[in-house]
């Protein structure tokens, strides 16, 4: 995040998502033949589950929590200790995306 230029590339990309996101929310019919192609999953199937997706567009309050709850998972499977609370906080950064939503309005 200290290269300037890598940064601003990451804000534009993440608000283009944060464009694309609420497009979809706003006409997703648009895109069902796109992500039946992707998915492999016919329209009709992804039209009857789509009240059931959702597009947040933010970084959920229990983040950290569920990170945490990971990382002790995962540090089992790597046979090492887990990091701490406080060290797996540091690798949430809301300011990309706070940049971005800015940028939008």
């Amino acid at each position: 995040m200290n290269d300037a230029r890598r940064r601003q590339e990451l804000v534009e990309f993440v608000r283009a998502t944060l464009v694309a996101a609420a497009d979809l929310q706003k006409d997703p019919k648009r895109y069902f033949p796109l992500i039946s192609e992707k998915t492999k999953h016919p329209q009709d199937q992804i039209a009857r589950s789509w009240e059931h997706h959702s597009f947040p567009l933010r970084v959920a309050p229990d983040l950290l929590d569920l990170i945490a709850e990971e990382e002790k998972w995962v540090a089992a499977q790597q046979n090492r200790a887990a990091r701490s609370r406080a060290e797996l906080a540091r690798f949430i950064d809301t300011t990309i995306l706070e940049e971005a939503q800015r940028g939008r309005r």
